[in-house]
């Protein structure tokens, strides 16, 4: 790969991926070569209940995103991050070469700590003093248009009307 990346490119690819594939390449791209830490059977209600506190005002919620969406739109705002675009070209290059590349179990993939991890920079997951589950935004994700849509998509599958 050459240092150069095309990200309208990227993006396009990263568009047109299947729900499928988006999730595969989103684990590649941040699990890079190690192995997924193990899955946290809380994170979900952690995740619903930081949902629900979450400021509209902050991010503009998306409830009723799928797992293909929620990955593209984090693929998406990765593949313009110039520390993060290249994993994104790999790991699209790995599954373009072999199509039954299985990185992970589909079926033991947590796609909200699969986005934590990827968005880490970005966002996380923290106890309030009251002992409530919040999101902490280190940037304002209304700063950048593909952060806003992936932490908008993120948050709004854990929504009372989202997927989760």
């Amino acid at each position: 790969m050459s240092d150069q990346i095309d990200k309208q490119g990227l993006a396009a690819q990263v568009a047109a991926l299947g729900d499928q594939r988006a999730v595969q390449v989103l684990a590649l791209a941040v699990y890079r070569d190690q192995t997924p830490p193990p899955t946290d059977p809380q994170l979900d209600a952690r995740l619903r209940e930081a949902a629900q506190q979450a400021d509209a005002d902050t991010v503009p919620v998306q409830p009723g995103v799928s797992d293909g969406d929620l990955a593209r739109a984090t693929l998406a705002y990765l593949a313009q991050t110039p520390d993060r675009a290249q994993d994104v070209q790999r790991a699209i290059a790995i599954t373009d070469s072999d199509p039954t590349v299985r990185f992970i179990d589909p079926v033991t993939l947590v796609i909200g700590g699969l986005i934590l991890l990827a968005l880490q920079t970005e966002i996380s997951l923290d106890k309030d003093t009251k002992g409530r589950w919040r999101f902490h935004f280190r940037k304002n994700p209304m700063s950048d248009a593909t952060l806003g849509n992936a932490i908008g998509s993120f948050i709004g599958a854990y929504t009372p009307t989202g997927t989760r």
